[in-house]
């Protein structure tokens, strides 16, 4: 890392994601690192693999992030409490997608779409099966995308594409 032609560290980092004040990377052994201009804060969350996703939750001082090796995991930057979250159904990476509400919703190439429900505190699948028939929580999803109209669309293998518009979490 360099900040205005100055050496920092040499730690690996595995993703980013952009706020309007600060960058947030996810790093080897579980480390999350915050820059905010030229300082930056290091965080050892105690996951025990590389941070492969990375995402603020809105209105919280929590974080989003882990692994496909180590899971879904929630990292309390104030208390530096981890809570581990189900795991979806995954295929071999995930991808973070944020709407302008400051959803999250965690993709994973050819396997599922889930969202971060901030009300059970734990990812969900993205499809309602009450009324939904062919989507289910395997369904091969094979792209994913938020417009900025706060709609997600996304393809997969037996419904081609789709778009839907959140209201609530159902």
């Amino acid at each position: 890392v360099w900040i205005d032609r100055q050496f920092i560290m040499e730690d690996e980092l595995f993703c980013v994601h952009v706020t309007d004040e600060l960058l947030y990377f996810g790093g080897c052994s579980g480390k999350i690192y915050i820059f905010e201009g030229n300082n930056y804060k290091i965080f050892d969350t105690g996951i025990p693999s590389d941070l492969k996703f990375i995402a603020p939750i809105a209105g919280t001082d929590c974080i989003l992030t882990g692994s496909l090796e180590s899971g879904v995991y929630t990292y309390n930057l104030k208390t530096q409490e981890l809570l581990e979250l189900t795991f979806p159904f995954a295929g071999s990476v995930f991808e973070v997608l944020t709407d302008e509400s400051g959803r999250i919703f965690l993709f994973s190439d050819d396997a599922s779409l889930s969202i971060f429900s901030t009300s059970q505190w734990d990812m969900i699948p993205y499809y309602n099966p009450d009324t939904q028939t062919v989507w289910n929580p395997e369904n091969t999803v094979h792209a994913a995308l938020v417009s900025s109209r706060g709609q997600i669309w996304f393809s997969g293998s037996s419904r081609g594409l789709e778009r839907s518009h959140m209201h609530d979490e159902n």
